[in-house]
């Protein structure tokens, strides 16, 4: 499937498709932190183990917490960065409904 459908062969960026180390991206940003008590919330991870048996986690935590190892280094610190950066400022604006300044 293409990098837009988000899955990709294991071992490869799911944005450049480059193969190398993957990094932990958090799912939800940090500007879009809502504040919402941790206590509430539940995380759930399902994946496949080292020798692909199946597992799951649950544990109280904020969305917020979720993470995807899915793009590599290099779009990690650049443009998935940029991009994040830029965002921080205008992200909340539009989530809030606010008119951008």
């Amino acid at each position: 499937m293409s990098p837009a459908g988000c899955v990709t062969e294991a071992g490869r960026c799911v944005f450049c498709r480059r193969a190398g180390k993957l990094t932990d991206e958090h799912v939800i940003p940090w500007w879009l932190e809502s504040g919402e008590d941790s206590g509430r919330a539940l995380v759930i991870r399902e994946r496949g183990g080292p020798n692909y048996e199946p597992w799951s986690d649950s544990r109280p935590a904020k969305p917020r917490d979720l993470q995807a190892k899915a793009p590599c280094t290099r779009c990690n610190n650049t443009w998935m960065n940029d991009m994040d950066g830029a965002l921080s400022v205008l992200g909340p604006q539009f989530v809030s409904g606010s008119r951008p300044s």
